[in-house]
């Protein structure tokens, strides 16, 4: 029984003698690891499958800057009403070329129009003297005309003018048709 209890004992100390024993080698202190030298991974260059792009196309840069630099720049609100079937169609525009254009059936679409498209309307509001026009070009005489209404605001003040497609073709300046077909196209582009 005394032989059963001895051998676990001798066994340990055998262990610790042959970590001591270790230790005095390496230069005393705790055994050190090993050094293996280390080499880089190897690196297989890939190969996209046929097909595939092999760069990345670069970000094409907003059609827009972020801000407008001119604090008087024109926030634009176009809305087209009437005709036999009661259309409401509404355009907003603001100083950043963003849109938001909705119809009694659908529900708002956001949108950007380019700067060069921005700049274009800038300039026809300027050259139909927006703030200097009558508030209203319809005749009356047409039932179920289509009614553009234009709403221009900048630098503090706004205006706010109404043309009747039929009715008021013959009494509004030429520069403001202009600009209710500019408008137009630009309600056709971001629905």
């Amino acid at each position: 029984m005394v032989k059963n209890t001895f051998v676990p004992f001798i066994s340990l100390v055998m262990l610790t003698a042959l970590l001591v024993l270790g230790a005095c080698s390496s230069g005393g202190g705790l055994p050190t690891a090993v050094a293996t030298p280390t080499t880089q991974p190897t690196t297989t260059p890939l190969t996209a499958p046929t097909g595939v792009p092999t760069t990345i196309p670069a970000k094409t840069p907003s059609p827009m800057p972020t801000t407008i630099t001119s604090p008087d720049a024109p926030t634009i609100n176009f809305e087209t009403t009437g005709t036999i079937a009661g259309i409401r169609e509404l355009l907003s525009i603001d100083p950043n070329g963003n849109t938001e254009f909705s119809t009694r059936q659908t529900p708002v679409t956001h949108n950007t129009i380019t700067s060069q498209q921005y700049a274009d309307l800038e300039a026809q509001i300027r050259k139909a003297d927006f703030f200097n026009l009558k508030d209203n070009y319809d005749m009356g005489n047409v039932s179920d005309d289509r009614y553009y209404k234009i709403t221009v605001q900048e630098g503090g003040k706004a205006k706010t003018v109404t043309v009747a497609e039929v009715g008021g073709e013959s009494i509004t300046p030429q520069p403001l048709l202009d600009l209710i077909k500019m408008l137009v196209n630009i309600q056709k582009d971001v629905r």
